[in-house]
């Protein structure tokens, strides 16, 4: 278990300084369609270390406890980098990246790929909620979607790496 705490911390600082790296080169960040790369990769060594810990022996609960906890407190600390990105150091950037969409929407007007519905759409979701309150939805529904993500993944890295342990 503290493996898993402690791969999940890393992986998390990791990506965080990818997301403040990635911020410090353009300005801007749109975290809404990255998924935590460094958590999932944390959480396959994680339970690669358990099953040879385990002299190949790896029970399906073993290894998605460690693939879960691992990706989890990854992702948890990928979630508090962001939020003190948007937050704290920028908190101009969710008003930037919403204008970033809103010229995307025009731009698919102009080239006839959507209508101008969407951006109707848009422009009234914006204002019942505040970019504010978007940005907290946002992360509250990209961190569960992760999440459920981390244990679909979970289950499949769990089923490739279980061993029975009656099997020699």
């Amino acid at each position: 278990m503290r493996q898993n705490l402690k791969l999940g911390i890393i992986a998390g600082l990791l990506q965080g300084i990818i997301i403040f790296l990635l911020y410090g080169m353009s300005r801007t960040y749109l975290s809404e369609g990255s998924l935590p790369t460094c958590a999932v990769i944390a959480g396959i060594a994680s339970a690669l270390i358990s099953k040879q810990r385990q002299q190949g022996r790896l029970s399906f609960a073993q290894a998605m406890e460690s693939f879960v906890g691992t990706f989890l407190m990854g992702l948890l600390i990928t979630t508090i980098a962001t939020l003190i990105l948007y937050e704290l150091v920028d908190p101009d950037l969710i008003r930037q990246n919403i204008n970033i969409a809103r010229e995307g929407i025009i731009s698919s007007i102009k080239n006839g790929t959507t209508s101008k519905e969407t951006l109707a759409n848009f422009d009234k979701g914006q204002r019942i909620t505040g970019p504010g309150r978007t940005f907290f939805y946002q992360s509250i529904g990209a961190t569960t979607l992760f999440a459920a993500l981390g244990m679909i993944l979970g289950i499949i890295v769990s089923l490739a790496l279980k061993r029975d342990k009656l099997a020699s």
